[in-house]
C-alpha cells in the first residue's frame, strides 16, 4: 500500500539502498522493551490495572535502529508474542548486525527469550546492566564469588544452596529468566544478579568503552527508593555541600573521589567542567560502594540543584547520540528515543540550545559554565549544506482518533473545531462516561499528554473534585472513561477493517491482539490513551521509508514530532507523510496534521508550536 502510494510521487521505496546519503549502516541494533502487566510492576497507564494489553510494534531505520515495544497481559493468549518474535528475530539477524543494545530491558529481556526471541551470536548489552553495574570487566569470576558470599552469605557453588539462601531470606526467584541463564546467580539484589551473569559472559571493560555504551547508564534518573541502597550515594548527593563547608577530612575524601587533586573543591564551575572534560562519568571507585553510579549525573540530578534537569537532558540526548550512531557522519542516523515523559519538550529543547540557553536554570551565570555542552548539542541540530531541518507533529492523535473512527458527527466536527483542549466535545465524553464536565475535562487532558495518575490526581485535587481522596473512586472515573471512549460502536469495526487485510484481530478496546505475519507494524493498539512511545513506534517505520524515498533523512525522534534533515527544495516529503497517512486511516480526513517548518538553527523562532496557514495547507494537500 505504502509502496503504491509513493510510486505515485515517482519514487521507489528502497530503504537499505538509498543513494541519498553516504552513511554507512551500524552494526548496533536497538530493542526497546516495555512489558506492563506480565512482570506485575506498577504503571500510569490507564491499562495498568487490565494487566496490559498483547501487542508488539517495530520502527526500523535502514538498519540503523528498531524500537520494540511489548505489552504482554497475563490475561491474554501469548501466542501474538511468538509471532511477533519471528518478527523481530528477522530483524536482529540481518546483515551486519552484531550488537544489540536493549534499553532498559532487564528480566523483559528472558520473557522475551522464553518466547522464541533468538539472540544466539549476537552482543547482547542491556542499559539496565549498564545502570546499575560497575563496570563488570573490573571484577574476576572469583571476585563475584567473593562479594556474592560476603554480601548475601550465599555461595554460587551449588544449587542447594542458592536455593536454601533465597528460602531463608524469602526471596522469590526471578520466574521469567531462564533458569539455565540467571538461575544460579538469581538473589534479592538483581544488580548483583545481573554482574554475575556479566562476569561469566566474559564482558569485558575494554569492549564496554569500544562501543561508548557504557554511557548509557546516564539515561534514567535514580528512583527515590533505590537512592538509600547505595552507600556512595549520600556523598554524591550532597557535593555542593561539600564543596562549601566540608571539613578537611571530607574534601580529601572527595579529592579521592574525583582523582583531582589540581581541582580546587571550593569552585563548583571547576568541578563540573573537571568532569565533563575528563569523562569520569562511570570512573569506578571501589572504597565508596560496590556498585558506583554515574559520578555526574548523580551529582547534578539532585532533585534542589538549579541545573538538574538540564544535565539530565543533556545526558540522555548524548547517550543515545553515542549509542546509537557515533559521531556525527560515522555510522547513520542520529536518533533520540523517549518514552518516558518527565515534562521534557522537543521544541523547547530545540530553542533553547539554540540560543545557548540553559532549561529550567534559575541562575543565570551557569549559561557560560555549561557553554561546551550547549554547543555540542547545538552543532548536531545543524544541517548539513542545502538541507533543511523539517519537523512532523502529531495533533493530538488520540482524541482525532477518536472523531474519526465513530459515527458521531457532531464529535468529529467538534474535535476538528478545537481538538487542542477538547472543550467541545466534553458534554458528549462526559454523558458516556456519566462523570461531571469537569472531571472529564481534567481526564480527557490526561488522555492527551499522557501524564500519569498521580499527575492526575493533582489536577483533580486542584480542581476541588470530589472523591479525590478514594482511590478506587479515580480507579472507577478512569475506567469509565477508557471504557466509554472505546465503545463507540464504529470504532472497533474501522479498526478491524483496516486490519483485515493483514490478519490483524482487535480485541473489545480496540487493541490489537493479533500480530500479523506480513506485516511488521500493524500490530499495535492505535486506540486513544496508546502511550506517546507507541505511538511513536507505530509511525517511525513509515516515516522512515518516505523519508528514505524522499531524500530526507531522520535526525531526531521524540514522542509525538519527528525531526527530518531535508534537501531543500524537496516539497514531496510533506505530500508523501499526509498520503500515507491518510491511506492508513482508511478516512477522508486524516487524524494526523503534518506540520512541516522549514528551519535553521539561525532562526530559532521555526521551532515554536505552529499552526499551518491556508497557504501552508494547501501545500501539503497537493
Amino acid at each position: 500500500m505504502i509502496q503504491n502510494i509513493l510510486a505515485q510521487i515517482g519514487h521507489s521505496l528502497i530503504l537499505r539502498e538509498s543513494t541519498k546519503f553516504d552513511i554507512a549502516p551500524t552494526p548496533v541494533m536497538s530493542l526497546d522493551i516495555e512489558t506492563f502487566g506480565a512482570n506485575k510492576l506498577p504503571g500510569d497507564s490507564a491499562y495498568s490495572t487490565m494487566h496490559g494489553v498483547a501487542g508488539i510494534s517495530i520502527g526500523n531505520m535502514r538498519g540503523d535502529a528498531a524500537y520494540l515495544v511489548v505489552n504482554d497481559g497475563k490475561d491474554y493468549d501469548a501466542s501474538p508474542i511468538h509471532m511477533a518474535m519471528t518478527a523481530v528475530n528477522r530483524i536482529l539477524h540481518q546483515d551486519g548486525v552484531t550488537t544489540v543494545l536493549v534499553h532498559y530491558g532487564k528480566f523483559d529481556l528472558g520473557f522475551l527469550v522464553k518466547r522464541g526471541l533468538q539472540l544466539a551470536g549476537l552482543r547482547v548489552i542491556d542499559t539496565w546492566m549498564l545502570r546499575n553495574i560497575k563496570c563488570c570487566g573490573v571484577y574476576s569470576t572469583g571476585k563475584l564469588k567473593q562479594i556474592m558470599r560476603d554480601k548475601f552469605k550465599i555461595s554460587t557453588d551449588t544449587e542447594k544452596e542458592k536455593d536454601d539462601w533465597m528460602a531463608a531470606n524469602n526471596t522469590q526467584d526471578y520466574g521469567d529468566v531462564p533458569i539455565e541463564i540467571m538461575g544460579k546467580y538469581a538473589c534479592d539484589d538483581p544488580r548483583y544478579t545481573m554482574l554475575a551473569f556479566l562476569s561469566e559472559a566474559n564482558v569485558s571493560q575494554t569492549d564496554w568503552k569500544n562501543h561508548d555504551l557504557y554511557m548509557a547508564n546516564t539515561m534514567h534518573v535514580i528512583r527515590a527508593e533505590e537512592r538509600g541502597t547505595y552507600a556512595n550515594i549520600a556523598l554524591l548527593k550532597k557535593r555542593l555541600e561539600i564543596c562549601a563547608t566540608a571539613t578537611a577530612k571530607k574534601k580529601d575524601e572527595l579529592k579521592e573521589l574525583l582523582g583531582a587533586s589540581e581541582v580546587d573543591l571550593e569552585d563548583e564551575t571547576a568541578i563540573m567542567r573537571y568532569l565533563h572534560d575528563k569523562n569520569l562519568h562511570s570512573a569506578p571507585r571501589e572504597k565508596y560502594g560496590e556498585m558506583v553510579y554515574d559520578f555526574d549525573r548523580d551529582f547534578l540530578l539532585s532533585v534542589d540543584h538549579p541545573v538538574s534537569n538540564t544535565f539530565y537532558w543533556y545526558h540522555r540526548y548524548r547517550t543515545f547520540t553515542q549509542c546509537f550512531s557515533g559521531a556525527r557522519g560515522e555510522m547513520g542516523a542520529r536518533i533520540f528515543f523517549d518514552t518516558t515523559g518527565g515534562g521534557f519538550h522537543l521544541q523547547h529543547l530545540l530553542s533553547t540550545f539554540s540560543r545557548g540557553g540553559i532549561p529550567q536554570c534559575k541562575q543565570p551565570d551557569l549559561s557560560d559554565r555549561l557553554a561546551p555542552l550547549t554547543n555540542e548539542i547545538r552543532e548536531v541540530f545543524v544541517p548539513r549544506p542545502d538541507h533543511e531541518l523539517v519537523v512532523c507533529r502529531a495533533v493530538d492523535l488520540q482524541v482525532m482518533l477518536l472523531a474519526f473512527y465513530s459515527n458521531n458527527l457532531e464529535l468529529q466536527n467538534a474535535v476538528r473545531m478545537n481538538a487542542a483542549d477538547g472543550t467541545n466535545i466534553l458534554p458528549l465524553l462526559a454523558k458516556g462516561c456519566g462523570l461531571t464536565h469537569e472531571a472529564t475535562s481534567l481526564l480527557l487532558r490526561q488522555a492527551l499528554e499522557g501524564s500519569g495518575f498521580e499527575r492526575l490526581t493533582q489536577r483533580l485535587t486542584a480542581a476541588k473534585v470530589k472523591g479525590v481522596g478514594d482511590k478506587k473512586t479515580l480507579y472507577n472515573w478512569r475506567d469509565k472513561f477508557v471504557n466509554s471512549i472505546a465503545g463507540f460502536p464504529v470504532m472497533k469495526q474501522s479498526l478491524e477493517a483496516s486490519l483485515k487485510s493483514t490478519g490483524g484481530v482487535c480485541d473489545r478496546m480496540g487493541r490489537v491482539l493479533n500480530v500479523p505475519q506480513d506485516s511488521l507494524y500493524r500490530a499495535h493498539a492505535i486506540l486513544i490513551n496508546s502511550s506517546n512511545g507507541s505511538i511513536l513506534s507505530f509511525y517511525l517505520d513509515i516515516f522512515c521509508k518516505v523519508a528514505a524515498a524522499t531524500g530526507a533523512h531522520l535526525v531526531l525522534a521524540h514522542e509525538k514530532e519527528f525531526v527530518f534533515e531535508v534537501p531543500k527544495g524537496n516539497e514531496k516529503f510533506a505530500q508523501a507523510c499526509r498520503a500515507v497517512v491518510q491511506q492508513r486511516l482508511i478516512n477522508p480526513h486524516p487524524a494526523w496534521e503534518i506540520r512541516c517548518i522549514p528551519s535553521t538553527m539561525s532562526d530559532p523562532g521555526h521551532w515554536r508550536s505552529h499552526t499551518p496557514d491556508a497557504h501552508e495547507v494547501a501545500n501539503l494537500e497537493k
